[in-house]
């Protein structure tokens, strides 16, 4: 449009391949060149880059630095998928991090003689060569990793893309953040739970989401979500934004008014079990009817409400889905997500046992 530039922000990794393959040949038969994903925004000759926060991040930090981020920006356009990751800045200090090649073999040195934990007579006996400083401040993480840090709430053990396992940071809530996040003691763990060398890090830039947003030349934001006085105010005052409310999709094509939707009941019980325990009766009484769609407030939750469904004597156990970023293993399911998705609403069985699948 008018020679601009269009970067496409999506959601997650799954949404950004996906949505990608999907509209690539599109734009092939039109002679448009696009890309994705952190070559895609190096790639001049790309008119329609479809990217991550992550990647738009990092990329335009280099930018800045070099003193080049305005004149670049300016003949972009953003089309953010949802416009919630224009609220959310997720501590960008944490992001921006990079090896500290003096100070990593110290590092390595201090937690090789921590591998075994911290005690008076380990932090009385330090490795050869090390400054007491320098071996005071690993002491102090490792005392930190085994007074503070849990699984689940602070960190979480994986296997990524590669098949390897990786110990990853969560969030405040206890879930997989949209960009990676860094500590020190995210070091100790990984080296003590999967023997990953230590990389001593030192922070050496770091940028706001809107500083960086607001560099674009014009943003088209969709969402079916933000819509509180709150998240709108700051919309409006940080991006200049305009809120648009649009028909949906489905009632579009229908031709129809838009629908009330009306809210079939809300049960609160004494304990989780109980919760889940009606969760699994409401499946139990609609799965023959309708696709049900369980929506666990944590990845824990998620995991028992998974296992209850499952569990259960009526719902055949391989028709219920788990639905998240990664199995009960910690395995990533990324690849599976499309499929996931498309089976979630076909029926099943006959005229007899016809019924859906439920997913969590």
């Amino acid at each position: 449009l008018h020679g601009l530039t269009v970067h496409v922000l999506e959601n997650n990794e799954g949404l950004l391949e996906r949505d990608y393959k999907t509209n690539a040949p599109f734009y092939e038969r039109f002679g448009i060149v696009s890309d994705l994903g952190a070559d895609g925004l190096k790639n001049g000759d790309a008119k329609i880059v479809y990217c991550l926060k992550k990647h738009v991040n990092k990329h335009f930090l280099g930018r800045m630095v070099e003193g080049k981020l305005d004149e670049e920006l300016k003949n972009i356009v953003l089309i953010v998928d949802e416009v919630d990751d224009l609220v959310v800045n997720e501590r960008p200090n944490n992001h921006y991090v990079k090896t500290d090649v003096e100070q990593t073999p110290d590092i390595q040195k201090c937690y090789t003689a921590l591998k075994d934990g911290w005690s008076i007579e380990v932090e009385q006996n330090p490795p050869e060569g090390i400054e007491n400083s320098f071996w005071i401040r690993a002491c102090s993480i490792v005392r930190y990793c085994e007074d503070h840090v849990k699984e689940g709430i602070h960190y979480r053990l994986i296997k990524n893309e590669d098949g390897e396992e990786e110990v990853i940071m969560l969030d405040d809530n206890g879930q997989v953040p949209k960009v990676p996040l860094a500590a020190p003691w995210l070091q100790y763990m990984s080296y003590k739970l999967i023997r990953k060398d230590p990389l001593a890090q030192s922070r050496y830039a770091c940028v706001c989401t809107p500083y960086i947003f607001n560099k674009y030349a014009g943003i088209f934001g969709l969402t079916g979500s933000v819509g509180g006085k709150e998240e709108l105010k700051y919309l409006t005052k940080t991006y200049s934004a305009v809120k648009f409310d649009v028909p949906r999709f489905l009632d579009t094509c229908m031709g129809n008014a838009r629908k009330i939707v009306l809210n079939h009941g809300v049960e609160i019980k004494e304990s989780a079990e109980s919760q889940r325990e009606r969760v699994v009766a409401i499946a139990r009484e609609y799965f023959r009817k309708v696709p049900v769609l369980v929506i666990a407030a944590s990845s824990d939750e998620l995991g028992e409400l998974h296992a209850a469904l499952c569990a259960d004597d009526e719902i055949p156990t391989d028709e219920v889905q788990r639905f998240s970023e990664f199995d009960a293993h910690g395995n990533s399911l990324k690849e599976d997500w499309q499929t996931l998705i498309d089976d979630s609403t076909k029926r099943l069985g006959g005229v007899e046992d016809n019924r859906c699948r439920v997913t969590v």
